[in-house]
């Protein structure tokens, strides 16, 4: 298994957000990382990042030391959302996943990636919340 290397880049990490199944809680989003590297990372910390929720959701390993995830390979977490940020005009900007990982001799190193949502997740969330409060 191969942990030394190049830090991970944006090119080598992508990341999405979906529907949390099975879950009983709206506020619960799936974030799912992959590892298109050739190389094993050690995933500390995932962070989705929003303009229409007013903080990040987070998901941390319950175990210190982090989860690896090899060479292609797919990791899904749940993550609670924080409040929506209910606007006039909203912030369509793109949301994005914070990824902190840790390459062995370079330390940990967070990487910033879109955050694909092919099924609407975000945008559904944010209008119910926000038509039910108007």
């Amino acid at each position: 298994m191969q942990l030394d290397g190049p830090p991970a880049t944006v090119e080598q990490l992508s990341a999405s957000v979906g529907a949390a199944d099975g879950s009983n809680n709206d506020d619960v989003v799936l974030l799912t990382v992959a590892n298109k590297s050739e190389a094993t990372v050690l995933v500390l910390a995932v962070t989705l990042y929003s303009p229409r929720f007013s903080g990040g959701a987070d998901w941390v390993p319950d175990r210190a030391g982090g989860t690896r995830l090899g060479p292609g390979d797919s990791l899904s977490v749940p993550a609670a959302l924080q409040p929506v940020r209910c606007q006039q005009d909203p912030d369509h900007s793109a949301a994005t996943i914070a990824i902190t990982v840790d390459r062995a001799e370079t330390g940990s190193l967070t990487v910033e990636v879109a955050a694909a949502d092919p099924q609407g997740v975000l945008d559904a969330r944010y209008q119910h919340y926000c038509s039910s409060s108007a």
